[in-house]
């Protein structure tokens, strides 16, 4: 059992250190660039990351974070404080894709679009052509090929890709158990 602990802790150590040279990593790729789509599997960090460039901004102008659902904004506040980034939400503007017309006249220093994938209707497409930010962060664990297209035809971003077998391999995730249960019909 004592064994389990301390081989457990040893493990969460060595995912920490993945992490933290991760997100080394992510931001100093940010360095210089305006609009950035961060491509990063569920569990990995994408929030943490685009929080972590959001500060490394440091402008005076106001930031703007945009989520799918009404249930997400409360969900990203929550995240942003637990993750320590709670001086940067605290004036945050957080609001669904569906209310984006609203805030299209305000020039932003950030936009935080989190779960991007889901603006790739034709409407969203000409809001998203009308906003004004020094910086975009645009997040997806799923970006396909039709909705990269769309987006990169309005935004013209760099983007960074770790998918789920780079997580496993950098030590972030873990390595899948697969149980096979057989049901008789």
């Amino acid at each position: 059992m004592k064994q389990d602990m301390i081989m457990n802790q040893m493990n969460k150590q060595k995912q920490q250190e993945a992490r933290e040279k991760l997100s080394k990593e992510i931001l100093e790729w940010s360095q210089g660039k305006k609009e950035m789509f961060l491509s990063i599997s569920t569990g990995v960090g994408k929030t943490f990351n685009a929080l972590n460039i959001i500060r490394d901004t440091k402008t005076k102008k106001p930031l703007l974070i945009l989520t799918p659902e009404t249930t997400l904004i409360e969900n990203f506040r929550l995240d942003a404080i637990k993750l320590g980034f709670e001086d940067l939400i605290q004036d945050a503007t957080i609001i669904c894709y569906a209310s984006l017309h609203k805030y299209i006249d305000i020039d932003w220093g950030v936009i935080c679009m989190d779960e991007s994938h889901h603006t790739k209707s034709e409407l969203r497409v000409d809001l998203l052509k009308q906003l004004k930010y020094e910086r975009i962060i645009m997040l997806s664990a799923t970006l396909e090929e039709d909705t990269e297209e769309i987006l990169s035809s309005v935004i013209p971003f760099d983007k960074f890709e770790f998918d789920t077998q780079s997580a496993i391999e950098a030590g972030i995730l873990p390595e899948p158990k697969v149980t096979i249960v057989d049901i008789e019909l």
